[in-house]
This record gives C-alpha cells, structure tokens and sequence, in this order.
C-alpha cells in the first residue's frame, strides 16, 4: 500500500499553519489553565462589597511585569465581548481604551486564540502567550459608575440646521462632562485571593475642545482616568 499521498497531505497541512496557530498548538495547555484561573475570579469579583479603605500599594506586585491590568467584564467575556464601554449595556462603540502597560494584549489575543478567532487571534506573539502564563497577580478595574460625555442637545440641533441650509455645520463649544468611577482589586492568580485595592474616580477635563471631533470627549476622559491609574501604579 503507498502511504506517500496520506503522508503528503499531512505534511502540507502542517506547512500551511499560521505561526499564530503553531505557537497556539504548542501552548494550549498552559493558556486555557492560565485563562481559567483568570475566570475563576469572576465570582469572586462580583461578590466583593465595596472596601472603604486602600490597601495599596503592595510589595513586590508590579503592574506590567508580574500582575495585568484587566477590566471585571472581560472576566467573563469572550473574545468578541471583552472591552468595556462607556455604555450602560457594554455595547456601544465608546471604548474605555487603556494604553497603559497595553492592557489588554496580555488576555485577549491568547482568549481569541483559544476561541479560534482567527481575525481577532492574528498577531499572537509568543511574548503575548509567555506574559500571561507567567502572571502572578491580576488587577481587575470594576466599575461603579460610568457616565459617558454628552453633547449639548441645543448646539448638535443648531449644527444640523445649519448643515441643511449650507452645507456646513457649526462647531460645536459646549458639553456634559463625563465620569467613571470604581476600584481596582488585586488578586493572586494562584490562590484567587484579594490582596490589594484602591480606589479610581476620574471625570473629564475642563479644557476639551468639542469642535466637530465628538471622538474627543472619550479621548479626553480615557486620559483622565488613565493618568490616575499610572499616578496610583506609581506609588
């Protein structure tokens, strides 16, 4: 019996795996044990009542090397649904987007991997794969308010009156601002225990121009709530 094609067939499906793929198959275990340990705190998350008091910082936890900053709902997320938004029901397209030590890389592309995304899992790269293997500690951003920017209603319906009369809407000079608020607790991945928390409250700037970029008012809260994680992170 030629066993030459079968043997073709199988060496040519494994040359055509993604190097996405390759460093999923050679991992599968260590990311689905660390992401589970990373869901098991999902519970444990919901069910801590608010700590009046900071406990931070804390010795020998460094965000960005040895603990990860994620949000509370993508404990429970899927790949799709991970990100958290300035909208009550998490589906608007007003991300609360976090630079800060790129948050989200070190869960979400293993998570999509897992998933088998394969858009949302491209760009998996081994240090994304050894980052949260190697995690000791998650930060978890829960959040108790959040109220995005809103336009002034008066201003947008001048605009648009303007734009059908001639073509040009007028800028835009005043708004609500917006808040979001919460605390970030602490927990050791191995034993699921809280070990830390403070607190954040960050509401927008008085010096965002409106304009006709609406995008700006979500940048400008982003960068308010983001200062204060990285002036907390820093003690």
């Amino acid at each position: 019996m030629n066993h030459r094609p079968v043997v073709l067939v199988l060496f040519a499906l494994i040359a055509c795996k993604s190097k996405e793929q390759k460093l999923l198959d050679e991992n599968h275990d260590e990311i689905t044990a660390a992401l589970g340990r990373l869901k098991a705190l999902a519970p444990l998350v919901e069910k801590q009542e608010h700590l009046p008091e900071a406990n931070w910082p804390i010795a020998g936890v460094k965000v960005g090397e040895n603990a990860g900053l994620i949000w509370a709902n993508a404990l429970t997320g899927t790949c799709n649904h991970m990100w958290t938004t300035y909208a009550p029901d998490n589906s608007g397209t007003d991300f609360v987007a976090l630079d800060l030590y790129r948050a989200d890389y070190w869960f979400e592309r293993p998570t999509c991997a897992i998933e088998g995304n394969e858009n949302l899992m491209k760009g998996l790269r081994q240090i994304d794969v050894e980052t949260l293997i190697q995690m000791k500690y998650a930060l978890v951003l829960r959040t108790t308010i959040k109220e995005p920017p809103r336009l002034d209603r008066g201003e947008v319906t001048a605009s648009v009156d303007a734009y059908k009369k001639t073509g040009q809407g007028t800028d835009l000079k005043h708004f609500v601002p917006g808040h979001i608020a919460g605390d970030a607790l602490l927990y050791e991945l191995s034993s699921g225990k809280l070990v830390g928390n403070f607190p954040f409250d960050a509401q927008s700037s008085g010096e965002v121009k409106v304009g006709r970029n609406f995008q700006e008012l979500t940048f400008d809260l982003n960068d308010q709530l983001e200062k204060q994680l990285q002036a907390q992170l820093a003690k």
